[in-house]
């Protein structure tokens, strides 16, 4: 929360009015896009339009673009916005929201592989293999054993006091890589 702007609100700064909207690749710690407006007006800053940032802020103490810098979108020559949004899993509208959830994959065989997943909210998680619970698979993350050839279906399922919500499942496929030798 130092560096990255994550729960703010609406607030005044020195008598300005400073708002943001960004976007962040909340694993890896980066900004993806933020949009940063500080009203200005009593000398502390002379921003007094919005400037928007792509990516982390090369500069400063504040990767998220904020406060002190102009944004580097001008420099694009094309600056498009896709925004993608699905439905909530399962339709329920109260539980969970996952903010992170697993993605199909390919690995080949004995490599390491971590399946991660976050909801805001979510109190207590569940990972499921096949449809069934995995013991002692409680946290954000999964270390999922590659050790045979193979396809797997992962999901998780995060709990709150709202209810609960199970991501989309994730089809993991481990294949075996290089050259077979069989002996007989």
């Amino acid at each position: 929360a130092s560096n990255y702007d994550f729960g703010d609100s609406p607030s005044t700064y020195k008598g300005t009015v400073y708002c943001s909207f960004q976007v962040h690749s909340y694993l890896a710690g980066q900004t993806v896009m933020a949009l940063n407006y500080l009203g200005g007006g009593d000398g502390w800053s002379s921003v007094t339009i919005p400037n928007i940032g792509i990516g982390n802020c090369p500069t400063g103490s504040n990767p998220d673009w904020t406060v002190y810098s102009d944004g580097n979108a001008g420099s694009y020559t094309t600056r498009d916005l896709y925004v993608f949004v699905r439905p909530t899993a399962r339709g329920q509208t109260d539980a969970p929201a996952f903010a992170v959830a697993p993605e199909d994959a390919q690995v080949l065989i004995h490599d390491p592989l971590t399946l991660v997943a976050y909801a805001p909210t979510a109190e207590t998680y569940q990972w499921l293999k096949d449809g069934v619970p995995i013991a002692d698979a409680t946290g954000t993350t999964l270390d999922v054993s590659t050790a045979r050839p193979g396809t797997a279906i992962y999901a998780v399922t995060a709990t709150d006091a709202a209810g609960h919500s199970t991501t989309v499942s994730a089809r993991i496929k481990v294949i075996s890589g290089g050259t077979v030798i069989i002996f007989q």
